[in-house]
C-alpha cells in the first residue's frame, strides 16, 4: 500500500492560511488512511484543497491514468468526438478576437495527447507547441510529428518572453500547485495583445451539489485548485494579465456521464481498492457499458445545455488580453501587483 505525505498548502491566491472545511473525503484508491479537505480560504473566499499530497506522493495519483496502462483509454478520452466537439465551442469563442495564421505561434500548457493543438493547425497553419509532465502523452500526441512538443512545468522548459500569440490552459491549472505563479509565467510568454484562453472546472456548478465527491470534476487529489468564478477573476487579475474580455460558464463533456460512472462503480464494487488487484467487472461492468452511452444522449446532451444556459455548467471559461509586462522597478524592490 502507498503511504501518501499529505501537507497543508496556504491559499493559492492571497497566501492567507485560515480556512474553513467545506469537505473531507478519504482517499477510495490509494490510501485508505489519507483524508484529503477542500477548504474556503478566510481572506480571499479561495477554494482549494487541503490537506492535500506532498511531494512526491502526488504523482502516484497520475501513474498508469494518462499514459502507461492508462494509456489506450485516456488517449481515446482526449481524441474522441466529445472533446472535439468541446475543441470546436473553444475554437468559435476565439474566433471574434483573434486571427492565426502561419507566422504566429500557439501554446497549449497541459497539452497532453494534442487535440487541441491538432484542431488550431488543421484551421490556421499556425506553428504549434506543447507542454505537459507526462512524457507518454506527448509520445502518443496527435501532432507529434507537427509540434514543438517538452516534458515539465511551464517555468522550467525555456520558451522567450513574448513569443506566443496564443497561450492555452485547459483543463490544467486546476492541477498546478502554485496558479498563479503559472499565470505570471504566461503572461511573460504572451506577446503584447496576445490573448489566453483558460478553461477549468466550475466548483459553483449544481451537480457539483448533486454527487458531491463523485462530482467527476472534483477529482481529488489531481484537482489542487477549485475555481468559482470570481476567484478564477482574481487570480487572473493579480497575474497582471490584462483584460479579460469573457469569462462564463461552458459545456463540460460528460460532466453527469462521468459522475454517474464513477458513483455506479462504487456502489457496484467495480473501483480497485489499495494491494487488491482491479475486480473483473463481470456482468455489473456489461451494465455499465450499456447505460452510460444512453445517459450521455439521452440525459447530458440536453442537461448540459440548460446548466450551460443557466450558469451552472461543470466549466468555466475565460479568454484575457495581455497587456504588455510593467517595467521593473527601477529601485529593485519587490512588488505585488495583488
Amino acid at each position: 500500500m502507498v503511504r501518501v505525505a499529505l501537507e497543508q498548502p496556504a491559499c493559492p491566491l492571497c497566501g492567507g492560511a485560515e480556512a474553513s472545511v467545506l469537505k473531507r473525503v478519504q482517499d477510495l484508491f490509494r490510501d485508505r488512511e489519507a483524508v484529503f479537505g477542500v477548504v474556503r480560504c478566510h481572506g480571499c473566499g479561495m477554494v482549494y484543497t487541503s490537506p492535500r499530497p506532498a511531494g512526491e506522493s502526488l504523482g502516484w495519483y497520475y501513474r498508469d491514468v494518462y499514459s502507461g496502462s492508462g494509456s489506450e483509454d485516456m488517449s481515446a478520452a482526449q481524441t474522441g468526438g466529445a472533446v472535439m466537439a468541446v475543441n470546436g465551442a473553444r475554437w468559435r469563442l476565439l474566433l471574434p478576437h483573434l486571427r492565426l495564421g502561419p507566422d504566429h505561434r500557439v501554446l497549449d500548457v497541459g497539452c497532453g495527447y494534442g487535440s487541441f493543438l491538432a484542431y488550431v493547425h488543421a484551421r490556421s497553419r499556425c506553428q504549434i507547441h506543447g507542454v505537459d509532465t507526462d512524457a507518454g502523452s506527448l509520445e502518443g500526441s496527435l501532432c507529434a510529428h507537427q509540434a514543438d512538443l517538452r516534458v515539465g512545468d511551464l517555468q522550467q522548459v525555456g520558451f522567450p518572453s513574448g513569443h506566443f500569440k496564443l497561450v492555452a490552459l485547459l483543463q490544467s491549472l486546476e492541477h498546478m500547485r502554485d496558479p498563479l505563479a503559472t499565470l505570471r509565467e504566461v503572461h511573460r510568454l504572451l506577446e503584447p495583445g496576445g490573448l489566453l484562453l483558460v478553461e477549468v472546472p466550475n466548483y459553483g456548478a449544481l451537480l457539483r451539489r448533486v454527487f458531491g465527491r463523485w462530482w467527476l470534476p472534483l477529482l481529488l487529489p489531481q484537482h489542487l485548485v477549485h475555481f468559482e468564478a470570481a476567484s478564477l477573476r482574481a487570480m487572473l487579475r493579480k497575474a497582471g494579465l490584462g483584460e479579460v474580455l469573457l469569462l462564463r460558464p461552458a459545456w463540460c463533456a460528460v460532466e453527469l456521464t462521468g459522475s454517474v460512472g464513477g458513483l455506479l462503480s462504487h456502489l457496484l464494487g467495480l473501483l480497485p481498492t489499495p494491494g487488491r488487484p482491479s475486480p473483473e467487472p463481470g456482468w455489473r461492468g456489461r451494465v455499465l457499458a450499456v447505460l452510460l452511452p444512453l445517459v450521455f444522449l439521452l440525459v447530458e446532451l440536453p442537461l448540459g445545455l440548460l446548466l450551460r444556459l443557466t450558469g451552472q455548467s461543470g466549466s468555466l471559461v475565460a479568454i484575457v488580453r495581455a497587456q504588455a509586462p510593467a517595467p521593473p522597478d527601477p529601485a529593485g524592490a519587490s512588488h505585488d501587483p495583488g
